[in-house]
Formats: C-alpha cells, sequence, structure tokens
C-alpha cells in the first residue's frame, strides 16, 4: 500500500540518522531544507486542485464505518437493488390542521419547487400522491392524484381530510394520523456524497422551507442524505477550528510549564510539520477525511510535541554542559534516538493494532497514524538537531535568564514537586503499588458492563437539530429510520400466491406488535386497497384476494414506481418496510431480534426464505464485533510492546516493569466505560491502543536515562529519583500538552469526537501519574 512504502521510506531514513548522526549535523542545513521542501509540497498537495489528488476533501458518509467485507452489506445491497435504496429526505410541515386550502396550497409549492431541485428524482407528498379510486359515475377504478384540484369548500376538505386518515397507507407515508403533520419524501437521483454536498441541495431545501414558514406552519428535516449534509458542515468547522487551536494551546501549555517560548515553539513545530506531511499524503492519495480521520489534525499536534518536548529538553542540558551548539546537538541526538525510537516504534504498535478493525475509517486512521508518527520521529531526531546546530546556544547555556520571574516562580515550584514525589516514590513504594494494583483489579473487573453502542446519529449531540428533527419525525409522522424484511420464494411469481402473500400478511401483523415498531407497508397494504376499490368501494373488500387470478391482476394494475418498494419486477421477492424511531446499534440490535422472533412464530411456508436488513441494522451489526476487536488490538499490541521493550532495553525485568505504568491506565479506562462513564463506540474503541503507545513515550525516556544512572553506579531508588528530577518537567509538560491537545477535541461539533476527546484526556492524566509515581516505585522495589 501507498501509505505503508512511504512509512518504510521514512523508517530507513530514520535508522540512517541513527547510523550516521554526525551527518545529520554535518549537513544540517540540507536537511533543515528538505524538510521544509517536503513541508511546502504537502500543503500544495492539500491546497490546488491541480495537484494529485485533487486536494484535501471531506468524505461525510457512514460507509467508511462500516466493515468493508461484511456480508450484511451484501444483503443491504441485494434489498436496494430490488426495492430501492431507502436515502429519503423526510420533511415534516406541522401546522395546527392540514387540510385547509392555505396549508395544501403551500405544500404544493414547497413539492413543486423541491421536485425542480437538480439532483432531485421524485416527490411524495399529499398533493402528488397517487389514489386508487372507484368512481360510481363512470363505473370504474381511477388512478390519479390523491389531492387534483386542492378544495376550498370546507365541506370537501373536511370529506378529504377524513378518506386519507382512515386510509390504509397514507397516515404510514404522507401524513400524521392526527391530521396535523404533512411529510414530504424526497428521492434523489444516484449520486455520491460529495456531489450532494456540493449541489447545495440541503440548503436550497432550507431556502424554500424558511420562505413557507410562519407562526401557524413549521418545519423539521430528517433523512440520510440531510445529516450527510449537516456533517460535512461540522467537519468543515471542526477542520478550520480544531487544527489552529491545537496548535495554540499546545505552544501556551508547553510555553507555562516549560518556561520558555522556546522550549514550546519547537516542539510543536515539529508536530505541525509531521500532521502537513499526514494531510498532504491524504490528499496525494484521494483520501477523503471521513468522521473517524478527521481526529487526524488535532491527535496529530499534540502526539508530535511530546516528541519534540524530550528532544529541546535534552538538548538544553548538553548545551549547558558543553557550550557549543553543533557539538550539543550531535550528542543530543545520539542520546535520543534511542528512546525516540523505542517510542516511537511502541505508538506505531499501538496504532498497527488497529488494522485488524473491519471498518475502512479505522483502517485509514490507524494507517495514517502511522505515517505521522513516523513523520514525529523523523522530524524530531533530524530536523530538530539539525536546526539546533544552525542557531546560537539558547539563553539558558550562556546563563541568561530564559523565562520571567513569573515563569520562574513556576518552574520552582515544578523542582520542589518533583523532589517531593520522588522522595515519596522511592521511600513509599508498597504503599503506592498496593493503591495501584487496587485501581487496577477493580477497573478490570468493571469491564465486562461495558455497553457497546454505536451508530451513524450519535455522533451528533442530543441537543443538535438533527437529532431533535429525527425524533421529531418519529414522533409525528411515523419512525424515521426503515428497516427492510426481505422476502425471496422459490421463483417468479412467488408473491401473486395466495399462500405466500397471506404469510406476509401475518408476517406483517406480528411485526406490528413488534415493541420499537411504529409502522410497517408491504404490498398487504397496496393490494388491499386496490382490491376494496375494484370492488366498487366496498369496506369489506378491503382484504387480500383469494386466488392467484385475482393478485396478479391487481399487481399489474400498481404503477411500477408505487409497487418498486414493495415487490421485485417479476414479484420473486417482497419487502414487509418497518419504520421505526430506535437508534443506536444496542437498540437496533435488540429490535431486529424481535423481528426475527416475529419471523419465526410467523411459520411462513417452507418455499419463504427471510432476512431482515437496512442500514442502521448493517451500523449495527457491524458494532457488535467493537468489543472482539478491541480484545484482539490491545493483546497484539501490549505483546508487542513488551517484546519491544525487552529487546531494546536488554533485560526482561526492565521490560515488564516498563509496562505495567502503561497497562494500568488503559485497564483503568477499560474499566470507567464498564461503570457507565461512556459507551465503547467506534471513535472510543479507538483510544485503548492509542493510549496504550502514547503511553510509552515517557516510559522509555525515563528507562533509558534510568539505565544510564544505573552504569554509573548509582542504586536503583537514588537512580529512579533522580531520573525523575530530571525529567519530571518534560514528563509532565508532555502529559499536559496531550491532555490540552485533546480536550481541544471538546471544541468539535461532533458528540462522539468531544467524549474521545475527554476520554483521552483523562487517560493521559492516569498515564502521566503512573509516570510520576507507580515507575519510580516499581524501579525502586523491583531493583532492576
Amino acid at each position: 500500500m501507498p501509505v505503508l512504502a512511504a512509512t518504510t521510506v521514512m523508517s530507513v531514513v530514520f535508522v540512517a540518522v541513527w547510523i550516521f548522526p554526525a551527518a545529520v549535523i554535518r549537513f544540517r542545513a540540507l536537511v533543515v531544507a528538505a524538510i521544509g521542501a517536503i513541508t511546502v509540497a504537502a500543503l500544495f498537495a492539500m491546497a490546488h486542485p491541480a495537484a494529485p489528488g485533487g486536494g484535501m476533501r471531506l468524505d461525510p458518509s457512514e460507509e467508511p464505518l462500516l466493515p468493508a467485507e461484511d456480508p450484511a452489506r451484501d444483503v443491504y445491497a441485494e434489498a436496494i437493488a430490488n426495492f430501492g435504496d431507502d436515502d429519503l429526505m423526510v420533511i415534516g410541515m406541522e401546522t395546527a390542521d392540514v387540510f385547509t386550502s392555505a396549508h395544501l396550497e403551500a405544500l404544493t409549492r414547497i413539492t413543486e419547487a423541491i421536485r425542480r431541485l437538480p439532483g432531485v428524482r421524485s416527490t411524495d407528498s399529499l398533493v402528488d400522491a397517487t389514489s386508487f379510486r372507484y368512481s360510481p359515475a363512470d363505473d370504474v377504478v381511477n388512478v390519479e392524484r390523491l389531492v387534483d384540484p386542492i378544495p376550498t369548500d370546507p365541506a370537501a376538505l373536511a370529506d378529504l381530510r377524513a378518506r386519507v386518515l382512515a386510509d390504509r397507507i397514507h397516515p404510514k407515508t404522507i401524513v400524521s394520523r392526527d391530521g396535523e403533520v404533512a411529510a414530504i419524501n424526497v428521492s434523489f437521483r444516484t449520486m455520491t456524497d460529495g456531489e450532494f454536498v456540493a449541489a447545495g441541495i440541503d440548503e436550497s431545501v432550507a431556502a424554500i422551507l424558511a420562505a413557507e414558514s410562519g407562526p401557524d406552519r413549521r418545519f423539521f428535516v430528517t433523512g440520510r442524505q440531510h445529516i450527510k449534509a449537516r456533517a460535512a458542515d461540522v467537519m468543515l468547522h471542526d477542520v478550520v477550528r480544531l487544527i489552529p487551536l491545537a496548535v495554540l494551546v499546545g505552544t501556551v501549555v508547553g510555553w507555562i510549564v516549560s518556561g520558555s517560548l522556546r522550549a514550546a515553539l519547537m516542539p510543536v513545530g515539529v508536530s505541525v510539520t509531521a500532521t502537513l506531511w499526514t494531510f498532504g499524503l491524504l490528499a496525494v492519495l484521494g483520501k477523503p477525511l471521513n468522521l473517524i480521520t478527521i481526529v487526524l489534525g488535532p491527535m496529530l499536534i499534540c502526539m508530535g510535541a511530546v516528541y519534540g518536548v524530550h528532544v529541546v529538553a535534552r538538548y538544553d542540558l548538553l548545551a549547558a554542559e558543553l557550550r557549543n551548539a553543533r557539538r550539543a546537538a550531535e550528542e543530543c541526538l545520539r542520546d535520543v534516538i534511542l528512546p525516540e525510537a523505542i517510542s516511537g516504534v511502541t505508538t506505531m504498535i499501538g496504532f498497527a493494532a488497529l488494522l485488524v478493525a473491519p471498518q475502512p475509517a479505522i483502517q485509514e486512521f490507524a494507517l495514517f497514524s502511522l505515517f505521522g508518527v513516523t513523520a514525529m520521529g523523523l522530524v524530531s531526531v533530524a530536523g530538530l538537531p539539525a536546526l539546533f546546530a544552525m542557531l546560537p546556544l539558547p539563553a539558558v547555556a550562556t546563563g541568561g535568564s530564559p523565562a520571567s520571574p513569573a515563569m520562574r516562580a513556576v518552574s520552582g515550584a515544578l523542582e520542589a514537586f518533583l523532589a517531593r514525589i520522588a522522595t515519596l516514590a522511592t521511600t513509599r513504594p508498597t504503599p503506592i503499588l498496593v493503591v495501584w494494583c487496587l485501581l487496577v483489579v477493580g477497573a478490570a473487573a468493571c469491564i465486562p458492563f461495558t455497553v457497546v453502542d454505536t451508530d451513524y446519529l450519535s455522533f451528533f449531540d442530543r441537543r443538535s437539530d438533527v437529532r431533535l428533527d429525527f425524533a421529531r419525525a418519529s414522533e409525528r409522522l411515523v419512525g424515521a429510520a426503515p428497516v427492510y424484511v426481505m422476502l425471496s420464494g422459490a421463483g417468479e411469481g412467488a408473491f401473486r400466491e395466495p399462500a405466500n402473500v397471506q404469510a406476509l400478511a401475518r408476517l406483517q401483523r406480528l411485526v406490528d406488535d413488534v415493541p420499537g415498531v411504529s409502522a410497517t407497508l408491504s404490498i398487504v397494504d397496496v393490494l388491499a386497497v386496490l382490491n376494496r376499490a375494484v370492488e366498487r368501494d366496498d369496506p369489506a373488500a378491503e382484504r387480500v384476494p383469494a386466488t392467484r387470478r385475482e393478485i396478479s391482476d391487481l399487481l399489474f394494475l400498481i404503477p411500477k414506481a408505487k409497487l418498486r418498494r414493495f415487490a421485485n419486477s417479476n414479484h420473486s421477492r417482497a419487502n414487509l418496510l418497518v419504520r421505526t424511531a430506535e437508534s443506536g446499534s444496542a437498540a437496533v440490535t435488540e429490535l431486529r431480534r424481535r423481528i426475527e422472533a416475529a419471523i419465526i412464530a410467523a411459520e411462513l411456508p417452507a418455499g419463504l426464505t427471510v432476512v431482515v436488513t437496512g442500514n442502521t441494522v448493517v451500523f449495527a451489526e457491524a458494532s457488535d464485533g467493537i468489543a472482539g476487536n478491541q480484545l484482539m488490538s490491545m493483546t497484539l499490541s501490549a505483546a508487542a510492546i513488551l517484546v519491544l521493550m525487552v529487546v531494546s532495553l536488554r533485560s526482561f525485568g526492565v521490560g515488564f516493569v516498563a509496562m505495567v505504568p502503561n497497562v494500568g491506565p488503559v485497564v483503568m479506562f477499560f474499566g470507567l466505560l464498564g461503570v457507565g462513564l461512556a459507551d465503547l463506540s467506534l471513535p472510543t474503541s479507538l483510544i485503548g491502543s492509542v493510549a496504550l503507545g502514547i503511553a510509552i513515550d515517557d516510559t522509555a525516556h525515563f528507562i533509558v536515562n534510568y539505565q544510564r544512572m544505573r552504569v554509573t553506579g548509582r542504586a536503583p531508588a537514588e537512580a529512579a529519583a533522580a531520573c525523575l528530577r530530571e525529567l519530571g518537567a518534560p514528563i509532565i509538560t508532555t502529559s499536559v500538552m496531550l491532555t490540552a491537545g485533546y480536550l481541544v477535541l471538546m471544541l468539535s461539533g461532533f458528540a462522539t469526537i468531544r467524549q474521545f476527546g475527554w476520554l483521552s484526556a483523562l487517560t493521559m492524566q492516569i498515564c502521566l501519574w503512573g509516570d510520576l509515581l507507580m515507575l519510580p516505585a516499581m524501579l525502586a522495589r523491583a531493583r532492576v
């Protein structure tokens, strides 16, 4: 794959830097120029339509969130091929009474205006719906518009109201049962989500509705296409706002914690550079940002700063000691490349473990995160030392004051705090280890209670107009989410057979009684209404005919456009269209199980097979595997990271000790989900593996420095305390920067992204205390 190839190339360059560190300093201008050139090329690829890939794009659809090779998607595609798609825009017009001349005229204007919009295939509303009516005067059945012309006489309006509300079909499709809400169901020509958004159909519909709104007439809009258009707006808003905010927050936090603007700007510069490279590759490969990869920008910004902070901190120490920029830069590169490599590879392992997920969005998130992490490592270990060698010595190396009195006060307080923590961790390790173990065990006990629940609608806040309009449509009309119950017969004409149609009617009655089902429709309804009209409007004839010939005659009388939703062209398959207000994978999964129980209870003929499908069903089935994928990805990443730590640190004991403070926070995170802090969804499913990989960064620097001090003869407790005093500031800086960066995601327009942000920030804080207390306590107790 191109992403893996690009990642491999950068990894090879990283190894070359490791082998030839002196060359980086010798050719420092060339190194800095190369990094700058790649950054400029990435900016061009992102911003210019003429660049390969056509520039950066957004994909608001749910397609990347669904498993790529899921058999359920094939079943759903088959249902769409037979009965048409469910990509309807549902518009509700709320009034005191729809059946007035003024409201029906407004409905006519709206329907006709929407039908003329480019991309609209058809509309279905009170004013253009098809009706089967028996005409006593002519003794014929007329297939005509339901409302044509619009009545002006109160008696005629009252008759129309009574006739429509008593109809078997209309209150399930185009009008509420109380006559206060009229629906306009809009279907569209085949187009991509990008084309739909670019066409501005959603905005055009909003303008049409705004022109007809008033005190006595309000509107709500829902449907997949409308929701995707709103998602595109939120995505654009997030990209434009969150990435600059992440840069600003990272810089300010780094400045406050480190006491140096330079020490803040350089790490943030690393993260910005690596992020631009990642986005440039996305653009070149024509991969749009989706509802998962949209977090790449803010996440890489805060992660990249972590790599740079340790490099800057090490260089400042060496610069103060050596008083020579070039020598300090080269020694810095030699000292940091091992821990940077360890932290980079462990972070990559965490992301690589997500590749087991079947969702393309998560796979793309993992792949481009791998590239971004590699870019961060390369820019940190090559770009920063090369830049240091070109610049004058920093103020801390020449005896100058690096910060204001306030900043020095913060620095002094931080040093005092770290000294106390070092003393506590190395003199009272046993109580710390006991408390930590109790927290981990308690969290592990809560994990089985974690609720897995996700769907496309859950990306939006409960108070957003998207969720409120969906709820309004479900409450005032019928359930806004469609489910297909597809029945397949033995061959052509299977649903001209009375036994099969009666079996469908029996199933429909049972499904009508299923909790969570708002309404059902099938050819049974259409046949019954048409049969009544054929039988001279006899109410007793509103039923399915008893013979194959009668059924066949009626089926061929029904307009193809009206029949398409309920039967395929040769009548070998039928569709029981179920409308529901259920949302969330857990609720939809339970609804599917109840429908399947009704199918069993219906005792269908042996020749009929039934499947339950639909977009919401496919999404719900896909979420069932989230928990299993979590277990697999976490096991793989933990095992791989342990092996890497043992090999790179050349000690099983040290490698094991390094893992414990980082596995614990991940267990605690899942424990928090288990106690109900949040559901396990697609975005939150990323946190465990990502946190495990990122958390190793500070630990790697701590352990490498600890081993260096042990070689000089220091005792374990003394070495651990010294490491904490020396590296505590950059550890706190990186943790606070990560936390602040993730908290920036709290400003996202998506509810699930906000949840991802604050849960990640909380997990980073737990990791911080693992490094500050648990790690030195274990080193002091284990005496490795």
